[in-house]
């Protein structure tokens, strides 16, 4: 009786066959290896396996971007029909989150994957809109995890790079993540703002009744909509003796405005300042 052996090695949960998987059949009991060949994206036939003998599947080397399988033992039909193998390759998996620094998820991050010269992006995505999970990156290859664009408000994070090991799991620097997982912080932009003695302005000047306007125009007019950090936060305040820190500042144009002066100073003209996206920033009225 001529036996026939068809193999199909397939994704996890899927049926379509993968190429590039280095696959050998061994003797189950010598251990000795019978066939070995490389898929080719179609089932492998062997024939002539001896029936009702037990043999093994072995995977030498997965496909990049998939983990290795475990063998898969097996025996020859002695009734002539066509014995099915299946072995399945699971991608590899790495997930990614983008957070503040109380550990929130953090919406409105522009996120890219990029092979390891910094050139190809591989993956983008905007956190909070589609997910971070970022399937069949190549095992031992090292990447990028890089903030192409923080939410407003956010400094961007500085680049994480990363491999994936043969077990699936992260590797970030030389040590092994307990996960597949890899958490970007975003910190708060801070802005620092002031109001100082014009005869010298590195003394700030305590008393004075300030806020912060939103610019809409070249010209300061007063109706000017008072602005807000990302958690809401008004921004207006009595000066003190030092400058006076906000965390999430949205990046934009802004009027520094002085209501009131301290006793011995005259009203200060409103100053004119931006934000730049991404970058920490200081603004005075003397």
């Amino acid at each position: 009786i001529t036996t026939r052996v068809e193999i199909s090695k397939v994704e996890l949960s899927g049926s379509e066959e993968i190429a590039g998987a280095e696959l050998e059949i061994l003797d189950g009991e010598t251990k000795d290896k019978v066939v070995s060949w490389t898929s080719a994206g179609e089932p492998y036939v062997v024939t002539n396996l001896v029936p009702d003998k037990e043999y093994i599947l072995r995977e030498i080397s997965a496909p990049a971007g998939y983990l290795k399988a475990e063998d898969v033992t097996f025996k020859v039909a002695s009734d002539g029909t066509t014995t099915k193998v299946k072995m399945e390759d699971a991608p590899t998996e790495v997930d990614v989150k983008k957070t503040d620094i109380t550990e929130n998820e953090l919406a409105g991050a522009t996120l890219q994957i990029l092979e390891s010269e910094g050139k190809e992006v591989i993956r983008e995505w905007i956190s909070g809109k589609e997910t971070g999970v970022c399937k069949k990156l190549a095992i031992g290859k090292e990447y990028i995890l890089r903030e192409a664009e923080a939410p407003a408000g956010y400094l961007r994070a500085e680049d994480i790079r990363f491999k994936v090991n043969e077990a699936g799991k992260v590797v970030i620097g030389e040590k092994v993540q307990d996960t597949n997982t890899i958490t970007m912080v975003d910190k708060l932009q801070e802005i620092e703002l002031g109001k100082v003695n014009a005869d010298d302005t590195s003394v700030y000047v305590a008393g004075a009744e300030l806020e912060v306007r939103v610019a809409d125009g070249d010209k300061y007019t007063g109706k000017e909509k008072l602005a807000t950090t990302v958690s809401g936060d008004i921004l207006e305040w009595t000066s003190e003796a030092t400058a006076k820190e906000f965390a999430g500042i949205r990046p934009g144009t802004y009027w520094l405005v002085e209501t009131a002066a301290p006793s011995g100073y005259t009203l200060a003209q409103p100053v004119k300042f931006t934000v730049e996206a991404g970058e920490e920033s200081s603004g005075t009225v003397q």
